[in-house]
């Protein structure tokens, strides 16, 4: 008699698509790309309202230096509250909150009355905001899927992120160029609507037993010392903190200035350049999704 022959595992691309079934986090990435493209709207707008108040890359600077402070400082503190409240309540008042910043800057420019300071104190209140909604995400994406799940769908979040990197600054250089840059703010604003959304359909997250719980309960120390006592999380950090103090600046402060001052571009051209830069980590992370799940965090 001979032997039954058992399946190969499904792997590879395809075997990482399978997280989206329909479910929580299908609803979820859904909302969150639509979310996220009206995000990188918004920064490629606010790039284009900055050069057309200002030649200084100083003061580009300014607007994102007044953006990263409050995550530096507030983004752990974050990640505590993250743990001890609902993340979906979380996210929900941070979407608001959102909305509320998009409009007002939306007003501002259609009212031609807004000036650098407007755009300085929105992108602090933006990173305040960013600050508590980070690790809320970092935090809920894994409750969506199963343990063994975990892995692609952190892998197919990354992807969506870089594509709306890609494809959002492109469209706000269209739409800037045919409508303006006041109606980029107020589609950003309008893209939280569907993510708020698909959070009202999520369940809250299980009851753990009295251990788990108390362990939730821990403070923002804690998290310092455990960072500093697992040397992967530390290298992981500090290379994102590079990128953020040398790369970034140069892609996010003068690349907008560069466009308009010495290459001449229009809002469509800038748009474009601002989302060139994404396609190498686009392409990265889809190869990642490719990758076998035990292969991904291989040392």
């Amino acid at each position: 008699m001979s032997a039954v022959v058992q399946p190969e595992p499904e792997r590879g691309l395809r075997k990482s698509l399978k997280v989206l079934r329909a479910g929580p986090f299908r609803r979820y990435m859904i909302g969150e790309s639509l979310s996220t493209t009206g995000t990188w709207m918004q920064l490629m707008a606010e790039g284009w309202v900055m050069t057309s108040l200002t030649s200084s890359a100083f003061m580009m600077g300014l607007v994102t230096f007044a953006t990263g402070m409050p995550m530096l400082l507030l983004t752990m503190y974050g990640g505590s509250i993250a743990d001890r409240f609902d993340k979906r309540n979380i996210l929900l008042i941070t979407q608001v909150a959102q909305i509320l910043l998009a409009a007002t800057m939306g007003v501002l420019v259609y009212t031609q009355t807004v000036q650098i300071w407007h755009v300085v104190l929105v992108a602090a209140c933006l990173g305040t905001v960013n600050a508590f909604e980070m690790p809320a995400v970092s935090a809920l994406v894994p409750e969506l899927v199963s343990r063994e799940e975990i892995g692609d769908a952190m892998a197919v979040d990354r992807s969506s992120f870089h594509t709306t990197r890609l494809v959002g600054p492109a469209i706000a250089g269209f739409v800037i160029g045919q409508f303006g840059a006041a109606v980029a703010f107020f589609a950003n604003a309008l893209s939280f609507i569907p993510l708020m959304l698909a959070l009202r359909t999520i369940s809250p997250r299980a009851v753990g037993n009295e251990e788990e719980e108390a362990a939730r309960q821990t403070g923002f120390m804690d998290g310092v010392a455990y960072v500093k006592s697992d040397a992967p999380t530390v290298a992981m950090i500090s290379m994102m903190a590079l990128m953020t103090c040398f790369p970034a600046p140069v892609l996010m402060v003068l690349l907008p200035l560069y466009s308009r001052t010495e290459l001449h571009l229009g809002a469509t051209g800038m748009g474009l350049m601002m989302s060139v830069n994404a396609a190498g980590a686009l392409l990265g992370s889809v190869w990642l999704l490719g990758v076998a799940p035990e292969k991904r965090f291989a040392r």
